[in-house]
C-alpha cells in the first residue's frame, strides 16, 4: 500500500485484508521482555565462563533498555567479575558459581511493564491504514517470549495486555510528539496522537494448543478495541467469537477517560 492509504511516507507491505469486512491487519511474533532477558543472560554467561548469571527482582523494563544491555555485555561482565552483582533500575543481575541447588526469583508488575513499553505498538505505525480499520495482531507462544507472558499467573498476563492496549488507545491520543522517534518510516509531522486514532484494535493470539502439557492456565486470546478509533470495528469484532467462543473482547467504552 502507498502513502495515500497508510501512515508511512513510502510504500509498505501489510499482511492481509479481511475482504468482506474491510479490515486490514498485520501479524507479529510477540517476542518481548522474556526473550530479551534470555538473550542478555546468554551473552553475559559467554563473557563469564564457569559462572551462572541470574536476572532477578524485575524484568519489567523497556525493550529499549534491554537492547542497550544486550549490546554491552563486556562492560557489565567486567563489573560482575568484581562486584558479582549489578542493579539497573528494578533489574538485579547476579553472577554466581555453580552450586548443587540455585534458587532465583523475580517480581512481576504488569502495569509497570505496560508503562515502560507504551510506545511499542507504534514501532510499525507506518503500516496503519488511513481510510479503513487496522488491527495489530501479536502472537503469544512460550517459545517466543521464554514463557514470561503465557501462564497468566493470578491474572497478571491479562492485566498486562489490557493495560498495554489501554495505553496505546487512550494515553497516546494526548501525545503530540513526533512519531518518527520510534517509527522512522513516517514523516516528521506525524504524531503519536495521529497514529493512535488509526489503530482500531490490538489482538493477542495464544498460538499454543489449548490442551498442553504445562498443566497451568494459559493466557486467553483477546481482542482489545480502541474506543477513540477513527475507523472502529464495531459489531464486526463479534466475528472473532465465531472462531473462538472463549476469546476476550474488551471495548473500553466504559473505561475511556
Amino acid at each position: 500500500m502507498g502513502p495515500s492509504d497508510i501512515l508511512g511516507a513510502n510504500e509498505a507491505i501489510i499482511d492481509g485484508l479481511v475482504d468482506h469486512c474491510g479490515m486490514y491487519f498485520d501479524i507479529k511474533a510477540f517476542g518481548f521482555h522474556g526473550h530479551l532477558a534470555q538473550r542478555l543472560k546468554g551473552r553475559l554467561e559467554k563473557e563469564l565462563p564457569g559462572d551462572f548469571v541470574y536476572l532477578e527482582e524485575s524484568w519489567d523494563l523497556s525493550i529499549d533498555l534491554f537492547a542497550q544491555l544486550i549490546g554491552d555485555p563486556p562492560n557489565i561482565a567486567s563489573e560482575l567479575k568484581t562486584k558479582r552483582s549489578k542493579q539497573i533500575g528494578p533489574l538485579r543481575i547476579q553472577a554466581k558459581a555453580p552450586e548443587p541447588i540455585n534458587v532465583s526469583g523475580r517480581i512481576v508488575s504488569p502495569y509497570l511493564l505496560a508503562k515502560e513499553n507504551a510506545s511499542y505498538p507504534f514501532r510499525s505505525a507506518n503500516q496503519f491504514t488511513r481510510n479503513a480499520p487496522f488491527i495489530s495482531i501479536f502472537t503469544i507462544h512460550p517459545w517466543l517470549n521464554g514463557s514470561a507472558i503465557f501462564n497468566n499467573f493470578a491474572g497478571s498476563d491479562v492485566a498486562f495486555t489490557r493495560a498495554f492496549a489501554s495505553r496505546a488507545f487512550m494515553q497516546s491520543t494526548h501525545y503530540t510528539q513526533s512519531l518518527n522517534t520510534v517509527c522512522k518510516q513516517v514523516g516528521a509531522n506525524v504524531t503519536f496522537a495521529d497514529a493512535a486514532k488509526l489503530l482500531s484494535a490490538i489482538i493477542f493470539i495464544n498460538a499454543w494448543p489449548e490442551t498442553h502439557e504445562l498443566g497451568r492456565e494459559a493466557i486467553p486470546s483477546a481482542v482489545y478495541l480502541n474506543p477513540r478509533a477513527l475507523h472502529p470495528l464495531g459489531h464486526r469484532a463479534r466475528l472473532f467469537r465465531a472462531i473462538n467462543p472463549n476469546i476476550l473482547i474488551e471495548d473500553f467504552i466504559h473505561d475511556d477517560y
